[in-house]
């Protein structure tokens, strides 16, 4: 639930949110005064720690079984990890430059995979969500259909993913509608390296535009 830090108004409604309506008691004002001593539902909120929600039937803790081998091409990134390493060339990206932290779960029973892209803001000390993608796959083509949205740049974009070698290739195209390609590279169990580039000659040539080593969480080293 957020709120609307002017009018004290509630702007989203999220589940499991703190119960109140008028006439309940909280922390012992009747719900019903609570304008009367000059409070807001944002301030029962931010004075009881409301918790973030969470989403009945979204969340899986395990593949498929099923599909079990076929969704490891994104199934194994599964777990949290740690950006250790940031180059931004193209200021079109979004920069990481304080690191960052990206997340990979289960969701929907296992059929498909979400992950959720932070940044660290410098002043608040803590993690600043950038963009989430979902990953489907697809049993009767064997591809994988990704939609990225970040919150941070205002964008949703689409992509066809596949193996090409050792390598994770995700394919798509800019707003500006130039072909564009999100790579997964040098793969471990502990380490990986993603990077984006760009087209400006319909794939003749590639322009690199971030590139970014993640070191899997509690791995001391990389290998």
């Amino acid at each position: 639930m957020i709120c609307d830090g002017q009018s004290g108004q509630l702007r989203h409604s999220i589940p499991k949110a703190p119960a109140w309506h008028p006439g309940s008691e909280v922390s012992g004002i009747p719900g019903e005064s609570l304008y009367a001593h000059g409070l807001t539902i944002c301030d029962f909120m931010e004075d009881n720690n409301a918790q973030p929600w969470h989403l009945n039937g979204l969340g899986a803790a395990a593949p498929y079984p099923g599909l079990k081998n076929r969704l490891m091409l994104f199934g194994q990134f599964v777990g949290d990890w740690d950006i250790i390493s940031v180059k931004n060339p193209n200021s079109s990206g979004v920069a990481f430059t304080a690191g960052g932290e990206v997340h990979f779960a289960w969701i929907l029973d296992g059929r498909a995979i979400q992950d959720v892209w932070m940044t660290y803001d410098d002043e608040l000390k803590k993690p600043v969500p950038v963009g989430t993608t979902i990953r489907v796959y697809d049993p009767g083509t064997g591809v994988w259909k990704s939609t990225w949205i970040s919150v941070i740049r205002h964008t949703v974009q689409t992509f066809i993913a596949h193996q090409f070698r050792e390598d994770v290739i995700l394919e798509g195209v800019t707003e500006a509608a130039k072909p564009e390609r999100w790579i997964f590279s040098e793969i471990t169990p502990e380490s990986f390296k993603w990077h984006s580039e760009e087209s400006p000659d319909d794939g003749e040539s590639w322009t690199l535009k971030e590139e970014m080593v993640m070191r899997r969480r509690n791995q001391p080293s990389l290998k």
